[in-house]
């Protein structure tokens, strides 16, 4: 009787390691659905925010405020949803990462923003640097993510 005990245990010892695996696979599916569209929405925008800075000189003050600021809240809008993701344990560092160069490029776009509703070149300048900077850290990031991604 012990012995069917003890095997009977182990059987459920097995049985409960195969389902945490399975269930890590499922998570990392689960993710992996959640995070490919919007992998393709932070791209796309990424591409968007390069063509605004390539025909910011060809704008208004007001239309480089306006557009930066949309441009920004997207960003914060798409961080959220990425941060509200639960990455599998192996991708929890590269979705801390991507957060974070998210809301540094965030605070560059603020900056354009900003400094275009000042009416200050210098500034936008710094800005413009900044969010070149930040953008190549963002796109090393979610590369790194999606490449981790299954």
């Amino acid at each position: 009787m012990i012995r069917r005990a003890h095997a009977f245990a182990a059987l459920l010892g097995v049985l409960a390691v195969a389902v945490g695996a399975g269930c890590g696979e499922d998570q990392q599916e689960a993710f992996a659905e959640d995070y490919r569209p919007l992998n393709r929405q932070i791209t796309s925008l990424g591409e968007f925010t390069g063509n605004a800075v390539n025909t910011a000189e060809r704008k208004t003050n007001a239309q480089i405020e306006d557009q930066f600021g949309q441009i920004a809240a997207e960003l914060a809008r798409l961080r959220g949803e990425l941060q509200e993701l639960e990455p599998p344990e192996e991708l929890a560092d590269a979705h801390e990462e991507t957060t974070a160069e998210m809301r540094a490029v965030e605070g560059a776009l603020r900056g354009i923003q900003e400094s275009a509703a000042q009416d200050d070149p210098r500034a936008a300048r710094r800005e413009t640097i900044e969010l070149v900077r930040t953008s190549e850290d963002l796109r090393e990031a979610r590369r790194r993510l999606a490449g981790e991604t299954p």
